[in-house]
């Protein structure tokens, strides 16, 4: 099976807003697999919607601890970390011949399972 790597699959909200203009192909004898592809994309969201509910629930229990545990074992850990950031917005402003010097554009294939 080929590998058509994509970076989004994300439904956009009115499909008349994207940009449909390039090649076209039908994909009649494929409907099953956009209808798949739709079935798959709404579980995604409303599992991902369950587990951020469930997340949030087990981290008002844990409260200040940072381990929780299940029968004596850990289970969940709920920690504070630090995380190193470039700000862009500031490279921008502050060393803007430097930030273009940076900049790399590259082309992408975007997937996007537009509304029926």
């Amino acid at each position: 099976m080929t590998d058509h790597s994509t970076d989004d699959t994300a439904a956009p909200s009115d499909p008349t807003d994207e940009d449909t203009s390039g090649t076209t192909l039908a994909l009649d004898d494929h409907d099953h697999m956009v209808i798949l592809l739709r079935d798959v994309q709404a579980r995604l969201d409303l599992y991902g919607k369950m587990r951020k509910d469930v997340q949030n629930y087990l981290k008002d229990v844990l409260g200040d601890a940072e381990v929780g545990t299940l029968a004596g074992r850990p289970a969940v850990t709920w920690k504070s970390t630090l995380r190193i950031a470039v700000s862009q917005k500031l490279l921008k402003q502050r060393y803007p011949a430097i930030a273009r010097e940076c900049e790399d554009i590259t082309s992408v294939h975007t997937f996007k399972l537009l509304d029926s």
